[in-house]
């Protein structure tokens, strides 16, 4: 009989006693490893799942009644004038041991985009939401509370999500909300722009405000801090695209510069 055939009604051999236990431990690295990932992914989710829940009891209340809606882990808001936006953010170097995470605070301003054209907007498209990272105004709470810096909270496996919620509330209403609120408006935005030396974004805000004195002269406040210091070498190309844009841009809405 061939050495693969089986007769009938008979089984195939399996190693059994020393080569069965080379086998099995073969197969360990393997199964190691599928373990250790699967508690990795647990112990991630574990922290994930408190920081959801700390938005859910401390954040979400107070921004629903505001009327902000949801999406992911962005809560938004759309007013004639503006369009207010809440981020949840997570550190991408979360772990299964520490998870932190902060938020941030954004506006966007339609004027604005409609003076330079460079509308977002989705042909056809009847409403749209913007990212963050399309508001001309932006800030992370950190900085608007106490430590006067970028701050993140740390989540760990002892971090109590009823303590997280308290502090996402009491940062919300005493920095996040007033800081929205002050800003919302064209007017108090283009100042807050240029006292962070957004010159271009508050040329541009004044321009939509149909200040054009105000908007040259911001123009100009923008060329200064571009030619202020002699530039990095690498950094001159950079310069010189920048000075040939504000150019253009102001001969486009005929601006003196």
């Amino acid at each position: 009989m061939a050495e693969n055939v089986l007769a009938p009604g008979k089984r195939p051999n399996r190693p059994c006693g020393y080569w069965a236990g080379l086998v099995r431990f073969a197969d360990l690295p393997g199964l190691v490893e599928n373990v250790l990932l699967k508690s990795y992914s647990m112990a991630r989710s574990a922290l994930a799942l408190t920081i959801t829940q700390a938005v859910k009891l401390g954040l979400a209340p107070l921004l629903g009644k505001e009327k902000f809606k949801k999406r992911g882990t962005t809560f938004y808001q759309i007013t004639p004038e503006s369009n207010r936006l809440v981020l949840v953010e997570s550190s991408q170097w979360n772990s299964s041991s520490q998870s932190r995470f902060t938020i941030e605070l954004g506006l966007y301003f339609p004027a604005i985009d409609a003076v330079t054209n460079e509308t977002w907007t989705k042909a056809g498209a009847e409403q749209w939401n913007p990212k963050i990272y399309n508001c001309q105004l932006r800030q992370r709470i950190g900085f608007l509370m106490p430590v006067g810096r970028d701050f993140w909270w740390t989540v760990t496996p002892s971090s109590n999500a009823n303590d997280l919620a308290l502090e996402l509330a009491e940062a919300w209403q005493q920095y996040g909300a007033p800081w929205m609120r002050s800003n919302a408006d064209l007017p108090h935005a283009a100042t807050r722009l240029e006292a962070e030396s957004g010159f271009l974004l508050a040329a541009e805000a004044r321009l939509a405000l149909g200040e054009r004195a105000e908007a040259s002269r911001l123009a100009r406040q923008y060329v200064v801090s571009l030619t202020k210091e002699a530039p990095h070498p690498p950094n001159a190309a950079i310069i010189e695209k920048y000075l040939r844009e504000i150019r253009e841009w102001c001969a486009r809405h005929e601006l003196e510069l």
